[in-house]
Order: C-alpha cells, then structure tokens, then sequence
C-alpha cells in the first residue's frame, strides 16, 4: 500500500515567493528520493517504516541545503505528515455503507 506525506508550508510567516521557492526544492528532493508527486502530497510504494525513514532522511537533505544558505526548512514548513493511503477518507465520495450495490438480472 502507498505511503503519503503531506506538506503544507507556513504561508503565515513567509512570503508567496519564498514559499515557491522552498517548494521546488522540496518537489525535487521528494523526486530525487522516489516520491511521486499529487498536489500538496507525495506518495511513494514503501512499507511504512522504510518510507518514513526514506521522508526523514529527505527532510534531513533539504534542511542540510538550505543550512549553507543560512536558513532553516522547519521554519518553512507548518505541517508534514506522513500516513499510509489505506486510512484515507475521500469526501468526495459517499460513505461506503451508503453505496448499495443492485444485482443485474438476465433480460433472457
């Protein structure tokens, strides 16, 4: 089952810009360590513990980066979690004890 990280950058504290800028970053380390990107999340086909030391170790990367530029990624960063896909919800669909199935039955 895939595993996800979900990044959200804290547009509170930093402007449009810098965001963008921290972003491309963090899409192409996420990239560079086998994360497949979809929107704000990042999905990759690890067992749980492996893909989270896989994400750490990436967060590690990216905040080496930006320390020789003097700056800090945690400061960029508001939330970064990381879950397996099978505990999604999607709320766009109805809930599954909702959806009736009707047997088709032969026109014959």
């Amino acid at each position: 089952m895939p595993y996800v990280v979900a990044i959200n950058m804290s547009y509170d504290h930093h402007t449009q810009e810098q965001c963008a800028q921290i972003w491309k970053l963090i899409t192409k380390v996420m990239l560079d360590a086998g994360f497949q990107p979809d929107g704000r999340l990042f999905t990759i086909n690890l067992p749980e513990k492996d893909a989270t030391l896989v994400a750490r170790n990436t967060i590690d990367k990216m905040a080496s980066e930006l320390r020789e530029r003097d700056e800090n990624i945690y400061d960029y960063l508001k939330r970064c979690y990381g879950y397996d896909v099978a505990h999604t919800t999607n709320l766009l669909l109805p809930p599954l004890d909702t959806i009736e199935v009707e047997e088709k039955t032969d026109p014959a």
